[in-house]
């Protein structure tokens, strides 16, 4: 058995689509493609990071046998996490009253941080985000830059952008920018506005 259909196996078994596993690994979903069509073979690192969310050995993995029984495996210890339908600054994750839904992470991935679920709102991230998807996000202060986060402007409702780090302040960049222009904000306004990171989405999990 190869490891792309090993890989296609453990995807389908948790009933996941290729852009979901491609957020886990940390690659695009034609990288996935590619892996399942056995075009190429993962770096050691993605089938960690695979690895490591299903809560297996990366031979359960790459390991090239008919044995292979890492997607029949009894599910790991999962956590449940509140979803959200908006995150107000200065009021805790443990004290928000719109909670719209739950969703479970596996505990190999709760132990790592603090996580909440939000629902999507609007169309300023499509196409890869849309308007009633959820996305997991690992509350932290600070991302890397290009990555994509959780920001406070202002002391308002928070909203994701992708940030762009620059010496003079960052910039918050919408995917669809025909509906949201690149806004930029100087070290000064960061900490005067200010504009606060609340935390890095680190999984999409989209509407059927």
């Amino acid at each position: 058995m190869s490891i792309g259909r090993n890989i296609r196996r453990l995807r389908e078994s948790h009933g996941m689509n290729q852009a979901q596993l491609a957020e886990i690994a940390g690659v695009t979903d034609k990288a996935v493609s590619t892996w399942e069509n056995d075009l190429k073979i993962p770096r050691m690192a993605a089938i960690q990071r695979i690895a490591d969310y299903f809560g297996l050995l990366k031979s359960d993995i790459i390991e090239d046998s008919s044995s292979f029984s890492g997607y029949e495996r009894e599910k790991p210890p999962v956590e449940r996490i509140p979803v959200v339908g908006r995150v107000v600054a200065g009021i805790p994750t443990e004290a928000v009253e719109d909670i719209v839904d739950w969703e479970e992470i596996p505990h190999t991935l709760a132990r790592r941080g603090d996580y909440i679920g939000l629902k999507v709102k609007g169309s300023s991230m499509e196409p890869r985000f849309l308007d009633g998807d959820t996305v997991i996000v690992r509350r932290q202060p600070d991302v890397e830059s290009g990555e994509i986060a959780i920001v406070f402007v202002n002391g308002n409702e928070a909203t994701m952008k992708k940030v762009l780090k620059q010496p003079d302040g960052i910039t918050l960049v919408a995917l669809n920018t025909a509906v949201y222009e690149p806004h930029f904000y100087s070290n000064r306004m960061i900490a005067e506005l200010p504009v606060t990171i609340y935390g890095k989405v680190v999984e999409l999990r989209g509407k059927l």
